[in-house]
């Protein structure tokens, strides 16, 4: 899947599907060749790889991660 410009609501939607998932290559659907991550204390990491790596280690430690969205509005702001 490509990110839907028209209505970004629609790309949060197949993120948190992706995530739910465990769909390593829904999420990197979503991601051009070079892709930066931003946590939240700043640390940057980029590429499409090296973030595919990272989900992969974070879903195995992780197994049970999951993202509810009980009301997705304007306000709800995804960066991807």
């Amino acid at each position: 899947m490509i990110m839907n410009k028209i209505d970004p609501k629609l790309t949060a939607l197949q993120f948190n599907e992706y995530i739910n998932n465990q769909d390593i290559k829904g999420l990197t659907s979503l991601m051009p060749e070079d892709f930066t991550f931003i946590d939240i204390p700043g640390r940057v990491e980029k590429g499409k790889e090296l973030i595919t790596k990272n989900w992969v280690s974070f879903f195995e430690d992780f197994p049970d991660y999951r993202i509810f969205l009980p009301e997705l509005n304007h306000k709800i702001i995804m960066l991807f």
